[in-house]
């Protein structure tokens, strides 16, 4: 094998190699986003409801409370889902069957905010979870 070949060789298969996109290492923290919303296990907190909707939102706390109907634009504090200790949850509908999602917020360390607004991709959420570990999920 002559010096002509072996340069050949070692060209073509180095040649797909430098065709290749460049590629930028990074981390999780770069890339993935806000980390999930939480509270301190065993924490007193609030749960504030802002209805951002054209329509009225019912809301239901767990264990079978009669639904709370909020109109569009009010906010409402629910005053019995106040703990992290036990697992709670909040389920809300639109009162005319439209598709809503939640936007959670944290303004404050002992306070949920949870937006309701309509959402253009049914079938929608339809719930909070409030974990007795800390975490809030919305379903």
């Amino acid at each position: 094998m002559t010096f002509a070949q072996l340069a050949q060789r070692l060209f073509l298969a180095v040649l797909p190699l430098s065709l290749a996109l460049p590629v930028q290492a990074g981390t999780c923290a770069s890339q993935c986003g806000p980390a999930p919303l939480s509270f301190t296990p065993g924490s007193t907190i609030e749960v504030e409801v802002v209805n951002l909707s054209p329509s009225i939102v019912l809301f239901q706390e767990s264990g079978g409370s009669d639904p709370i109907p909020l109109p569009p634009g009010r906010t409402l504090r629910m005053p019995r889902l106040t703990t992290t200790i036990e697992n709670a949850s909040l389920t809300f509908w639109d009162s005319l069957g439209l598709p809503v999602k939640a936007t959670l917020a944290k303004p404050q360390d002992n306070v949920l905010r949870v937006q309701i607004s309509p959402d253009y991709d049914p079938p929608g959420e339809g719930a909070i979870y409030l974990r007795d570990d800390g975490r809030v999920e919305v379903f």
